[in-house]
């Protein structure tokens, strides 16, 4: 797997816009985040393709490139990718990235060499299911809670469009 910056800073523009729009009031602004391209393949422990990703960058890249996040997004993919598509996956990679604040103060946190505090939120949503599986048991209450969850936030997202 090999990164590069986009030298047209297009997938720069694009994040960041996606920040301001969706994540306005979020403590994210608070951290500096490097964007970049990949090109090969990667694969997820389950085997899918990976679209791209979200890493805290280790304590001595966050002193030497000033950044504290990478979020890396596969070339192929965003090149083919309609504009939707392109608009989930920043949301999705931006929401990974985590500042921690003060609750009374709303400032970031410092770690002990006076970084911003940072953490990479997990998924929320794991259906680890077979559809076989669904379709001779069913789903279970908390999956069926979980596929209510995502349908009703769906119809939510749908009626503004």
């Amino acid at each position: 797997m090999k990164f590069h910056r986009d030298k047209s800073k297009g997938l720069d523009r694009f994040l960041e816009k996606i920040m301001k729009k969706y994540y306005r009031n979020d403590p994210i602004h608070f951290a500096k985040v490097l964007y970049c391209f990949w090109i090969g393949e990667k694969k997820s422990p389950e085997g899918n393709d990976v679209l791209g990703f979200a890493r805290i960058l280790t304590p001595r890249e966050r002193d030497i490139f000033g950044y504290d996040f990478l979020i890396a997004i596969d070339k192929k993919h965003w090149r083919k990718s309609k504009f939707i598509d392109r608009v989930r996956l920043a949301i999705h990679e931006i929401r990974h990235c985590i500042v921690v604040v003060d609750e009374e103060t709303g400032e970031p946190k410092e770690d002990k060499d006076g970084r911003i505090k940072i953490k990479i939120r997990p998924h929320e949503i794991s259906l680890n299911l077979f559809l076989y599986e669904v379709k001779k048991c069913g789903l279970s209450d908390g999956e069926r809670k979980v596929v209510k969850s995502l349908l009703k936030a769906d119809r939510s997202f749908r009626k503004r469009r």
